[in-house]
């Protein structure tokens, strides 16, 4: 059943891309990145197209975070692997030996760049414990192949949470343990802010950096949280709120009122964290939004 289905969603990708050639793409807008910043990151087969790129493009990336994927090459073309070998798999995984050796061929021949350009870089690796979509010796190829280019210590790997297939969150989507569409899983584990912070090292702010409210509002919680740590929560009205976890001191009280760039509480580490650093999430009606639109209005608004 689900060779059936990736099958079919191959066929419906070959025919939107030669339906796509048919007509001639618009312009890309050139985008302002700062040389040495860039990374790439995906989920199953945007996990694939991660490795794909950053192993192809090595001089100009300088990281990847692959969710439930294995590694670079892994059918070498052939659709029965892609299918078999590079999902469920077998007990021993893909084989990086022969990979190994087929970027080595490659970059030989200009095809791609060369893999000393691997050695600086950072790589993320996150395996669901409870996948059944790609196997854990799928993902265990994929680290082994990094490791023949980057020293380990440059590489993550995270298998202890309980995740099927999918993108694992703090609280958003369904059960953690299920792969069922829209395949964002909530499992208390913030993969994409784990993933952020180790591929760009001192990305969070230092432990008792002032937290600032977006927008002005009311502060309706400011205790612990399981899993959030000490929590600061903002209502800005009209069923918008922004919520703020991890932070060492709350400097506000519920019912206190806030305007925007108030100091609310201090950065840290607390909720179980690793290491300091703010989380930060705006909801409207009750739903996680993309916090970015929001943000610029209340910067604005000051």
């Amino acid at each position: 059943m689900a060779g059936m289905r990736i099958a079919g969603l191959l066929s419906a990708l070959l025919i939107a891309i030669a339906a796509g050639a048919a007509r001639a793409a618009d312009p890309l807008p050139r985008l302002a990145l700062e040389h040495g910043s860039l990374t790439v990151s995906g989920v199953s087969a945007g996990g694939y197209m991660a490795t794909q790129y950053q192993v192809a493009f090595s001089k100009d990336v300088t990281g990847a975070g692959i969710i439930g994927a294995g590694p670079w090459l892994c059918a070498q073309g052939v659709i029965a692997r892609a299918l078999d070998d590079c999902t469920a798999g077998d007990a021993a995984g893909p084989d990086e030996r022969e990979l190994v050796a087929a970027l080595r061929a490659s970059a030989a021949a200009k095809a791609v760049d060369d893999p000393s350009w691997l050695a600086p870089d950072r790589v993320f690796v996150f395996h669901g414990s409870r996948d059944a979509t790609i196997g854990a010796a799928v993902s265990d190829s994929l680290v082994r192949f990094y490791r023949a280019f980057l020293p380990p210590e440059r590489i993550r790997y995270e298998t202890g949470v309980p995740a099927a297939h999918g993108m694992p969150t703090l609280d958003a989507g369904g059960d953690c343990a299920t792969a069922q569409a829209p395949w964002i899983l909530a499992c208390r584990y913030d993969a994409a802010g784990e993933m952020l912070r180790y591929l760009y090292d001192g990305l969070a702010a230092p432990a008792g950096t002032e937290v600032r409210a977006v927008r002005g509002g009311r502060v309706v919680y400011a205790d612990w949280l399981p899993g959030m740590g000490q929590l600061v929560v903002v209502d800005h009205g009209k069923g918008l709120m922004s919520l703020y976890g991890h932070n060492e001191a709350l400097l506000k009280e519920p019912g206190d009122w806030v305007e925007p760039g108030e100091p609310i509480a201090q950065v840290g580490d607390t909720g179980g964290q690793a290491r300091a650093g703010l989380y930060f999430e705006i909801r409207f009606k009750g739903e996680p939004v993309n916090p970015h639109p929001w943000i610029a209005r209340g910067t604005a608004g000051r």
